[in-house]
């Protein structure tokens, strides 16, 4: 991961570089504001492109707002892949490289109050598709390594209705079903990732780590 690790920075000193070349004065919050932050920088399968979120701030509006990138791999390209005015995050490739999933909360005020949830474009082109309606929305998630499920970190959308029951739970969504199915884990969880067998997933919190089998596998 040293290569889009390097390239993110370079993003962030290209877009700062003019700053430096104006008439010294003293360093303001608006100089700040002209900043964009570069980050979760993502590789794709084939080694080509790097996908990865840009933040930018509207001083006037007091608002932040994050979009998808991509880049290719010599820098000599680069691809705006969200333009909403709503925040993205967490790009993610699929195995096949053929698309990239990420993070949003879109739509009216009763579809956002839901939380994020997952979209997914089309590496051939198109408009975002959006593949979960969870209420509590997606905390995080990740691609199974036969790219025929995602493993999904789900917010309870009740917390208060059973002090015992996590925080946030694991799902899983099949895309030859398709369905969701839920998994036990007795812990808050943060991450997602897979065995390379497809079967098996760990999920991480902060005290532990524990694995958990697709329904029906041994």
């Amino acid at each position: 991961m040293k290569q889009p690790v390097i390239l993110a920075t370079a993003l962030v000193a290209a877009i700062a570089a003019p700053l430096s070349a104006q008439t010294k004065r003293p360093f303001s919050y608006d100089d700040l504001a002209k900043f964009h932050a570069v980050s979760d920088p993502q590789r794709s399968p084939d080694g080509k492109w790097v996908a990865y979120t840009v933040n930018t701030t509207d001083v006037e509006k007091d608002k932040h707002n994050r979009d998808v990138w991509m880049v290719s791999w010599d820098g000599k390209e680069q691809v705006q892949l969200t333009s909403s005015k709503d925040n993205e995050s967490t790009p993610r490739w699929s195995p096949d490289g053929k698309y990239l999933a990420f993070l949003a909360s879109r739509g009216d005020e009763d579809e956002k109050k839901k939380g994020a949830q997952v979209w997914l474009l089309n590496r051939a082109g198109g408009e975002a598709l959006q593949l979960t309606e969870i209420k509590g929305g997606i905390d995080d998630y990740a691609w199974s390594p036969d790219g025929k499920r995602l493993a999904l970190v789900v917010n309870d959308p009740d917390p208060d209705d059973d002090p015992d029951r996590p925080e946030a739970m694991p799902v899983w969504l099949d895309f030859e079903t398709p369905r969701l199915q839920g998994a036990a884990v007795r812990r808050r969880i943060k991450v997602a990732s897979w065995r390379s067998s497809a079967r098996t997933c760990f999920f991480s919190s902060s005290f532990s780590a524990e694995s958990a089998c697709l329904p029906g596998d041994r």
